[in-house]
């Protein structure tokens, strides 16, 4: 059995490497699973499949969830982890329900703690979901689908089972209880204590209509009866002459003639032979037969000579060119010249020409050539060699392998024993849940009573509302009908009003509108007819000038044509020369490279021998050795104690040289370490460096920027100033000669009308004076009002219209 944190990785795998161009979801799926079929179970492989066909099918769904996510937190997520996201936001999003939560729970906390609480923090928050989530799925799905069953089905009511969860990753995580999980559990007990507390029902108030007097009934009137005439087409005379007797007789005559044939043709039937209709239906099989019979009498008639002879595919085939084909073939043919006479031009103009240089680039291409092939040989022989040595190392590694498999079958049971034990405690922690749910189900009744009633009572209000909607109904028909009988008598009294007639047409007559050129039909006609003419004869002029063009045209094809069979044949020349060339370059190539095999097949023959000889020269070697080691046993058998000192001498030498060995080799790995992480601090330092200086000369250019757009913001605003002013300037001055024109124009009436304001503003000054003196007037009342009629204010400026006017 795989953990869950290598489940999830292999989810991850199977989506990550799934690319829809090449394969299918079914075939991708099955190519996976076959390679990793030995390390998984059933219901492991079942669970990798629906969490890959899942995740492929709300994919868009999933990019919105996981695209809000790295928007709203960047700096706490990775993007690499969007597949990790994906997973986990399908199985709760539609699979929490079907999945055990414990084994849930143990696949959340499998993974990193910080991504999961991230990840879960946002999810179960049903405010952030609403505000930056929801706008993108409702793109995808209907917005009812995804507010009653994504959102409270399967966020929002999933809340209380998912606290304890989320407490724990988040004191994982960051070492204490989110704000989320805080608020989740204020909310929690507050349902607790309210239902705790049975609240008192209030019965509502049943209102009472008024008491008031009932209007008497009108008295509605009759509607006209419209008389239906309907009348009956006359009875046809020839039922009349039919009897029914003679009907019955009629039948009976006919069954019996259909009797007598039907008898007769089962008669015929047994008389003659049956016979299929497929034997007659014509076959190809007697042409096939005289097809076989001539091919066979050929091939007997050995002196004869061959009625048609086989084709000489020596001579070229003649090729029939379309007008496309010619065009195509001249342009090319014209282009072929225009790039030979500006080579000719460049060697006049330069005296030089690039063939050397081309020749030259040929033949380093073939050196090169000559080289790779020397360099493959090579490899190839140090491949053969290294092959034998792969070999024996293969040898060896079998033999680790069977001591691994040993010890992995020993972990392996202790882990079966582990496994076990966990499986007894989730039955009896799943038995305690069941127990717990058969508890609940007893209260379920009494519920089930209470929404009886309500909804009793629900449906005894929609069905008066429904008679009511009926009855207004019923009242809503009755005035449309009254309103279509009234249109019906309307339109028969417009229908039983006498016709307009019209009087006959003559087609020599104009229409009489007054207009230049009215003509009548007829004059029509003979325009018609002389219009036709003249088109008649422009149509066989541009047909004659059409077969004039067609003609020049065919002349300039068959010279192209020509043209282009004299270039065919030079380069079937030029062609038939290279090709030559080619093959006797093809056949040195290959003498080469024979020359070359042989060469090295020299030289590995040579190496072989000098190695079979160096393993020949070490086993005589080897042999000497261990004969002069077995007499020197012989001779030193008598002296055991010298022979065991020097066997404990050598191993003690061992021993140093091993733990020599052991000391440098940790000193090499330690210095390789800590080179790795001088290294690493090193880069570590280079790009906060980096990200300091691009941070300071962003601040620079911005500072730029700014000081640049406040000068340029100080230029305008002063040129705006300026333009104001004078505006303000040739304002005054217009209104000034303007009003010097005006009193120019009627100096007498400027005058008086300054002398009316003069008498004014005095009067006013000698009002003000006496409502000072007065000082009765309270602090509300702040308009001035003049004493008497003569002194009002309404007085005054009639005073100084008439002086005006005078």
């Amino acid at each position: 059995m795989v953990k869950y944190e290598e489940l999830i990785e292999y989810c991850i795998q199977i989506i990550k490497t799934f690319n829809p161009v090449i394969l299918t979801v079914d075939s991708h799926s099955e190519e996976f699973i076959a390679k990793n079929k030995k390390k998984l179970e059933d219901t492991e492989i079942v669970f990798i499949k629906q969490v890959f066909y899942g995740t492929f099918r709300y994919e868009e769904f999933l990019k919105v969830l996981t695209n809000s996510l790295f928007n709203n937190f960047p700096s706490i997520t990775n993007r690499n982890d969007s597949t990790l996201y994906h997973i986990f936001g399908y199985l709760i999003c539609f699979r929490l329900d079907e999945l055990p939560f414990n084994e849930f729970k143990k696949m959340v906390f499998s993974q990193d703690a910080v991504k999961m609480n991230v990840f879960l923090q946002f999810l179960f928050d049903i405010e952030k979901v609403n505000k930056y989530v929801r706008d993108g799925w409702i793109e995808i799905y209907d917005p009812g689908y995804i507010d009653n069953q994504i959102i409270t089905q399967n966020l929002q009511e999933k809340l209380p089972v998912v606290a304890d969860l989320l407490a724990q990753l988040s004191q994982k995580a960051t070492g204490k209880k989110s704000d989320l999980v805080n608020t989740i559990e204020q909310t929690l007990s507050v349902t607790d204590k309210g239902d705790d507390k049975q609240q008192k029902k209030f019965e509502p108030t049943v209102p009472q209509p008024f008491k008031l007097t009932k209007p008497k009934p009108k008295a509605i009137p009759e509607p006209i009866k419209i008389p239906k005439i309907v009348k009956a087409n006359p009875v046809p005379q020839t039922i009349f002459q039919t009897n029914l007797n003679e009907i019955v007789d009629k039948g009976k005559q006919r069954r019996d003639e259909i009797k007598k044939q039907k008898q007769k043709e089962l008669e015929d039937a047994t008389k003659n032979q049956f016979k299929f209709q497929l034997d007659n239906r014509p076959n190809k099989f007697e042409k096939i037969k005289k097809e076989v019979e001539e091919e066979k009498n050929k091939q007997l008639q050995f002196d004869n000579t061959y009625f048609r002879p086989p084709p000489t595919f020596d001579e070229a085939a003649e090729i029939k060119m379309n007008v496309a084909a010619i065009l195509r073939e001249d342009k090319h043919l014209q282009k072929k010249q225009d790039d030979e006479n500006k080579r000719i031009k460049e060697l006049e103009w330069n005296m030089r020409d690039s063939a050397e240089f081309e020749n030259w680039k040929e033949e380093q291409k073939y050196k090169e050539k000559l080289e790779n092939i020397e360099y493959q040989q090579r490899k190839k022989i140090e491949m053969e060699l290294a092959r034998e040595s792969a070999m024996k190392a293969y040898d060896e590694k079998i033999q680790q392998n069977k001591l691994t498999a040993v010890q992995m079958k020993q972990i392996s049971k202790v882990k079966e024993q582990e496994r076990q034990k966990k499986i007894e405690e989730e039955v009896q922690e799943k038995q305690k849940l069941i127990d717990g749910v058969l508890a609940t189900r007893e209260n379920a009744g009494i519920e089930i009573q209470k929404l009886k009633e309500q909804k009793k009572v629900i449906h005894d209000e929609s069905k008066k509302e429904r008679e009511i909607l009926l009855q207004k109904k019923k009242e809503e028909d009755e005035v449309e009908r009254k309103k279509k009988e009234d249109l019906i008598r309307q339109i028969r009294e417009a229908e039983k009003q006498p016709k307009v007639r019209t009087k006959g047409y003559d087609p020599t007559e104009t229409m009489g509108y007054g207009l230049l050129e009215e003509m009548s039909i007829v004059q029509l006609r003979e325009r018609l007819v002389q219009v036709k003419r003249q088109r008649e004869i422009e149509r066989e002029q541009t047909r004659q000038e059409n077969m004039k063009t067609k003609d020049s045209k065919l002349n300039s094809l068959q010279q192209k044509v020509e043209a282009i069979k004299q270039n065919r044949e030079q380069l079937q020349k030029q062609k038939q020369q290279e090709r030559e060339e080619k093959k006797k370059k093809l056949m040195e190539e290959e003498q080469k490279k024979q020359q070359i095999r042989e060469e090295q097949l020299l030289e590995v023959h040579q190496k072989v021998v000098d190695k079979k000889r160096a393993k020949k020269k070490e086993e005589d070697r080897l042999a000497k050795e261990y004969r002069e080691i077995q007499l020197k046993r012989m001779y030193m058998n008598a002296n055991a104690a010298v022979v065991e000192e020097l066997a404990w001498k050598g191993q003690q030498e061992g021993a140093e040289r091993e733990i020599k060995y052991r000391q440098n080799q940790k000193l090499l790995d330690q210095e390789q370490v800590l080179g790795v992480k001088y290294h690493e601090r090193k880069i570590i330092a280079d790009n906060s460096k980096k990200l300091v200086q691009e941070k300071l000369e962003f601040i620079e250019q911005y500072d730029e920027n700014m000081e640049r757009a406040n000068k340029e913001n100080e230029v305008l605003y002063r040129q705006i100033r300026e333009d104001r002013k004078i505006q303000h300037q040739t304002i005054r001055d217009y209104e000034i000669q303007h009003n010097k024109n005006m009193v120019e124009r009627d100096t007498f009436k400027y005058k008086m009308s300054e002398m009316s304001l003069t008498n004014a503003k005095s009067k006013l000054e000698q009002s003000k004076n006496q409502a000072s003196r007065d000082g009765k007037r309270t602090s509300k009342n702040q308009e001035l009002q003049l004493p008497g009629p003569k002194y009002d204010s309404t007085n005054i400026i009639k005073e100084s219209h008439q002086e005006d006017d005078g």
